[in-house]
């Protein structure tokens, strides 16, 4: 007997779907508690969703520093390239925390009891 994977597959749609738009529409609140499998599925689309936001910002914040770092080089050699890459350093590291904390907040809800 075959057995159709349409199922799986448009549920794993849904799921990505839902990570990738969610947090830009702004669900609804984040539950208390997970209830069941369909709350897990919703705490586990909106931590990946805030965990691509988050890689999406983090990189930003390199390419910045890379692109900042090479203008200072080129306008002043390897000094100012390396207190502005030194700079960008810091700024991506917080950007990376500030989107870690965010992540962790969006994916610590409880089971219910």
């Amino acid at each position: 007997m075959k057995t159709s994977k349409t199922p799986r597959r448009s549920g794993l749609f849904a799921l990505i779907l839902c990570a990738v738009v969610a947090p830009s529409l702004g669900c609804a609140a984040q539950p208390a508690c997970r209830k069941g499998p369909k709350d897990d599925i919703t705490v586990g689309a909106r931590t990946a969703g805030e965990a691509v936001k988050t890689g999406a910002t983090t990189a930003v914040e390199g390419v910045k520093t890379a692109g900042e770092t090479v203008g200072a080089w080129l306008q002043g050699g390897s000094e100012p390239a390396k207190e502005k890459w030194n700079e960008g350093k810091k700024e991506t590291k917080e950007t990376a925390k500030d989107g870690s904390k965010e992540v962790k907040k969006e994916a610590d809800v409880p089971p219910c009891d």
